[in-house]
């Protein structure tokens, strides 16, 4: 299979991710046994995919528990001619823990993590508002998250459903 990017993933690393994507952390002696090749295998694969970025080891945190309160969802309305720089000066603020750009009603969404809602009305008021190009805002704030996790990799199974 090969990636936009002309990243190419065979069937075993496929398979080496499938494991990793329910445990990061997983030992690659327990990967390379299951799988019937070697620790170093495993492990040069998982090399060569974290140096092309294909795969990336994260850590997530749970908001409430570490102290951030107000969670919320912004979609943003910005100037066309300032799009790229505006958006670019967003996601660099610290709140900002994911932002994208989108072709619809709004031009880009980033999500944010607040203290409180104190914090979150200084941020929208006095630094994303304050940014050059920014039009209109729109904010959701989470009540619940039910879920975090990436899309399964059995879905790039051809025919596959869940």
């Amino acid at each position: 299979m090969k990636t936009p990017e002309n990243i190419e993933f065979d069937e075993l690393d496929l398979a080496i991710l499938k494991h990793l994507e329910t445990d990061g952390r997983k030992f690659y002696s327990d990967i390379a046994e299951a799988l019937g090749v070697t620790i170093s295998t495993v492990s040069n694969r998982v090399k060569k995919m974290t140096e092309n970025k294909s795969f990336i080891i994260l850590g997530f945190l749970n908001p409430a528990i570490v102290g951030f309160k107000v969670v919320a969802l912004i979609h943003i309305s910005l100037e066309p001619s300032q799009l790229e720089e505006a958006a670019a000066e967003i996601a660099e603020f610290p709140e900002v823990s994911w932002a994208a750009l989108f072709a619809a009603d709004f031009d880009l969404a980033i999500e944010v993590f607040c203290r409180d809602a104190d914090h979150l009305a200084e941020f929208i008021t006095q630094r994303l508002l304050h940014v050059p190009g920014v039009r209109d805002t729109r904010s959701a704030f989470m009540l619940k998250e039910l879920k975090l996790r990436q899309p399964s990799l059995d879905l790039l199974e051809s025919g596959s459903e869940e």
